[in-house]
């Protein structure tokens, strides 16, 4: 079986985001549960709840604490 060339480019800001790419997770029952919940009170689907999530937590730069 012959798989395309990918195309990946590493992000260093949201500025510089490459197309979206897809990827396949295996996630506990609990935390699917809470994406579904999250999700449906801000109007989003799993996957995009969980996008959105991710993001969040590896783009955005951190708070400062003081």
């Amino acid at each position: 079986m012959a798989y395309a060339p990918s195309n990946d480019v590493s992000v260093a800001g949201r500025g510089e985001r490459s197309r979206s790419k897809r990827i396949c997770v295996t996630l506990n029952a609990a935390i699917y549960r809470a994406l579904q919940h999250r999700g449906a009170d801000e109007g989003r689907s799993i996957s995009n709840m969980a996008s959105y999530l991710l993001e969040r937590t590896l783009l955005d730069p951190p708070l400062s604490s003081t």
